[in-house]
């Protein structure tokens, strides 16, 4: 349950940066183009899809120190980044961090993970 508050607000406190980065750089009409709501929401379901289905190996990984940190440095190169080459793809991040929000809000609300409902774990075929 700790791990879920930790990446929560980790998340909450990258999508604060990246909000704040794009709209002093590119204004907030990155946030808004549809290829950016589109990829980011897409991103973010396959990015959960794929740790729920190799669990076992990336939740292993996940729980060690420094990684959701360097994760947290990866997301900030990459939006550097998007900052100079690609100013939609802030709005993509943003939306990616939006969705697992919720994704998240799901799981502590009780509601379960809907992005489970997508993906055989393999469990199912045994």
């Amino acid at each position: 349950m700790r791990l879920y508050y930790r990446d929560g607000l980790l998340a909450v406190g990258s999508l604060a940066v990246v909000v704040a980065v794009g709209v002093l750089t590119s204004g907030v009409g990155a946030f808004g183009r549809p290829l950016a709501v589109g990829s980011g929401i897409a991103g973010a379901v396959a990015l959960e899809a794929i740790f729920l289905r190799y669990s076992s190996v990336l939740l292993t990984v996940w729980e060690r120190p420094g990684v959701a940190l360097a994760g947290v440095v990866a997301l900030g190169w990459v939006a550097l980044w998007a900052v100079w080459s690609a100013p939609w793809a802030l709005g993509a991040i943003a939306w990616g961090l939006v969705t697992y929000l919720v994704l998240l809000g799901c799981v502590l609300g009780g509601l379960g993970n809907p992005v489970a409902a997508l993906v055989s774990t393999g469990r199912e075929r045994e």
